[in-house]
């Protein structure tokens, strides 16, 4: 593959960008229930996650679980502007 790493960053954005909010949401609850039975998360008194944008994971289960099993929660810092709207 001769591909440099900003074609294959279009490419995989533009085919996350087609999918249905059906297949976003199944692989969604797909990707969480796993992280959520990792050993490694279980045993963590601290999570870092992200808010989703254009057909990311969705991290609403796991930000609910953490919260609920007494783990501190972390997001990226972002510029004033670019703050989310929680």
């Amino acid at each position: 593959m001769d591909k440099d790493r900003s074609v294959l960053r279009r490419e995989a954005l533009s085919r996350r960008g087609s999918l249905s909010a059906a297949t976003c949401r199944g692989w969604s609850d797909l990707v969480q229930s796993r992280a959520l039975g990792f050993p490694q998360y279980l045993a963590a008194s601290s999570v870092l996650l992200y808010h989703p944008i254009q057909n990311e994971v969705d991290t609403g289960a796991i930000l609910e679980n953490a919260l609920a099993a007494g783990k501190k929660v972390f997001y990226p810092k972002l510029g004033e502007q670019d703050a989310p709207a929680f």
